[in-house]
């Protein structure tokens, strides 16, 4: 129904007060709540084991050693894995969720083949590894290395990034002086 009401000082031709419409009251239309479903949880259960056993590093934040369990807030995460001992350097990336997860990273060796010239001196990672010529490959675990070949005062460096299985192949050439 509307409301009707008198405006005062209103009048008609003869002068008589005459009711005026007012408009209605505004109406409040409840609105539906809206169901998001259950909310996001702010961290998750994540478990972590490896072979070999690694130190865990997330975004620059030491985790701990494997087997490693902890929780993480959902999103992708990229675990920087190392073990100094063996010269184990390589990242593993997972997607952390909204559920519990337990994953296993397994990491393999690869291997290096250096031919340089005769009584060179072999580095991997800054620890001396053989004396040239070399019968055979050097085997090494997968991800970054840092190779070094010194004959007297030449040096030949090279980073390298090692895959599961694979074999690179480096040919130094290095005069002495």
């Amino acid at each position: 129904p509307a409301a009707t009401g008198t405006v005062v000082g209103a009048t008609g031709s003869t002068g008589a007060a005459i009711a005026v419409p007012q408009p209605p009251p505004a109406l409040l239309v409840p609105i539906p709540a809206f169901d998001a479903g259950p909310p996001t949880p702010t961290s998750v259960s994540v478990t972590i084991d490896s072979t070999p056993d690694v130190d865990l590093t997330v975004e620059d934040s030491v985790l701990g050693h494997t087997p490693w369990s902890g929780r993480m807030t959902p999103g992708r995460k990229v675990f920087r894995c190392s073990n100094k001992e063996l010269g184990l350097q390589a990242n593993r990336t997972l997607f952390v969720g909204t559920e519990p997860i337990s994953e296993s990273f397994v990491f393999e060796k690869g291997s290096i083949v250096v031919a340089a010239p005769e009584e060179s001196q072999v580095f991997i990672d800054g620890k001396w590894v053989a004396t040239t010529p070399i019968r055979g490959e050097i085997p090494v675990w997968e991800g970054h290395h840092k190779l070094m070949v010194k004959l007297g005062q030449a040096v030949w460096n090279q980073s390298v990034n090692v895959m599961p299985r694979q074999r690179i192949h480096f040919n130094v050439e290095l005069q002495q002086d």
